[in-house]
């Protein structure tokens, strides 16, 4: 690294490679970075042989330190760096010895691999699964739901160890026999059933968020520590990631969403994008205003995708009554509210919408002199730090898409009349997909406001960043906007 979270006064770095050795790039400092890059040549002799030695400077100086910067994942990748790979050795007068394969040569092998390749492959090894579900399946009308209905069945049986694989030992049989194992043995096992049903399914390996970027120039098995499953049914492609019984088709576990996945097909291979329809969160507020800034009514939370499911399988799974995430989450701006009424338990399928309603009150503002100072905005959806960064240096990512959207109703105290309020604005990024909607109207003496926030895509490089920042600064600037309200009568409190 020339540079890491503290500054640095100078940062070189040498080496000299004789020509034997062949070196690929994995990172390089960006140019504007150094004080001095050199690269010089000289001959000399090695081991009784004549050879050409390689040999490369790069200096950096007065280095800042690197930030800390919101809605960031791999860190490390980024730092300025060199990371050189050996791939392959040509000693003299010997053919070149390549240490890593080509894409399809390692497709190839993995294929053929019994700890891989053959777990799904061979269909006896899934002879006792297709048996023990063949009467849940004998019901399904079609390939799309006997699709669903393998996955919940595994999903609701198999129970992950913790740790993260790709390869495994232990046949599809039994896998389902044990009830458990780590994360690759969940989704082999899986992938064999959907192939024994005729449904085209594939593995695609990954590395999980915290293993790194993922390199694409080399062939390197040793960065993947996860596998899931594409598979291809009711003319959709889904992601499926065996992960407990509240996580429906299509929803891999966030630690498996790096962006870019390596997909293994029957006779070719191909590096993906990992895109997920957005999911969704709508929380509708019915609030009524008393001159002290005290509001009273109701919360209707609709929630798809992740917003569902994490609330789905915290809800069920609760040793003791829990209020969920949605009243956490109202207690963390405001303490002294209460809630009661609650549905805390998730009713029907997991594939559809979980709603959550709650009745309460809490103190949405406060008075001085003859106005209410009102923060509207129940639930800010961004991080307030990215208020404060300037051009990044790092990515923009996260995990999965996501829309939140709000809406309120409120009731004015009587003898009170809107002063100010956050101004309306709808903004697009260039590529559309990052938007943001806020209005404020008045019916009558009701006053409604709509926040809704669209983050469709979920990796921006730090040069692109700058179409999106302008939005997510609007975003926050209404988020913690205030609705002044002036005293003009006589109140009803």
């Amino acid at each position: 690294y020339f540079q890491d979270q503290y500054p640095v006064r100078r940062s070189e770095y040498r080496a000299t490679i004789p020509e034997w050795f062949d070196y690929v790039p994995l990172a390089l400092p960006d140019s504007s970075l150094l004080t001095a890059g050199e690269f010089e040549q000289s001959r000399v002799f090695l081991g009784g042989s004549r050879a050409l030695l390689n040999e490369l400077r790069l200096v950096a100086e007065s280095l800042p330190p690197i930030p800390q910067e919101p809605y960031t994942n791999n860190a490390s990748d980024y730092i300025p760096q060199l990371r050189m790979q050996l791939s392959s050795v040509t000693w003299p007068g010997e053919p070149t010895r390549a240490l890593y394969p080509t894409w399809p040569e390692l497709a190839d092998s993995l294929r053929a691999d019994r700890t891989f390749g053959r777990q799904y492959l061979d269909p006896v090894r899934i002879d006792t699964v297709m048996h023990a579900l063949a009467p849940l399946l004998a019901a399904a009308p079609d390939t799309a739901a006997r699709a669903r209905i393998a996955y919940r069945a595994i999903a609701e049986r198999m129970r992950w160890n913790g740790t993260y694989g790709v390869q495994t030992e232990r046949s599809p049989a039994a896998i389902w026999t044990d009830g458990s194992g780590h994360s690759g043995e969940l989704n082999l096992l899986l992938l064999a059933v959907l192939r024994n049903l005729g449904i085209p399914a594939y593995p695609v390996l990954v590395g999980t968020r915290d293993s790194g970027a993922p390199t694409e120039q080399l062939a390197r098995f040793e960065q993947f520590d996860h596998v899931l499953v594409v598979a291809l049914f009711a003319d959709q492609t889904f992601f499926l990631d065996v992960n407990g019984p509240y996580r429906p088709i299509g929803l891999p576990r966030p630690a498996a969403l790096n962006n870019r996945g390596w997909l293994v097909t029957d006779s070719s291979q191909v590096w993906i994008d990992l895109r997920l329809a957005p999911s969704e969160q709508t929380i509708q507020a019915k609030l009524a205003l008393d001159s002290t800034g005290l509001a009273r009514g109701t919360l209707e939370a609709r929630m798809t995708g992740y917003y569902a499911a994490f609330a789905r399988e915290r809800l069920a799974s609760a040793a003791t009554p829990d209020p969920g995430p949605l009243v956490d989450a109202l207690q963390d701006y405001y303490p002294t509210a209460e809630w009661d009424d609650r549905n805390r338990y998730p009713r029907g399928s997991i594939a559809e919408p979980l709603r959550i309603d709650l009745a309460g009150r809490l103190p949405l503002g406060y008075a001085e002199q003859d106005r209410l100072y009102i923060t509207p905005v129940l639930l800010p959806s961004l991080d307030r730090e990215l208020a404060t960064a300037g051009p990044r240096q790092f990515p923009f990512d996260m995990p999965f898409p996501w829309v939140e959207h709000y809406l309120l109703f409120l009731d004015p105290p009587a003898g009170y009349t809107v002063e100010s309020f956050p101004e309306p604005v709808r903004l697009r990024s260039p590529d559309g997909m990052v938007a943001f909607d806020f209005t404020f109207r008045q019916d009558g003496r009701q006053l409604i406001l709509q926040y809704k926030l669209t983050v469709a895509r979920t990796f921006y490089r730090p040069e692109e960043y700058a179409a999106i920042r302008d939005i997510f600064l609007a975003a926050i600037a209404r988020q913690e906007g205030q609705l002044i309200l002036r005293r003009t009568g006589e109140s009803d409190n």
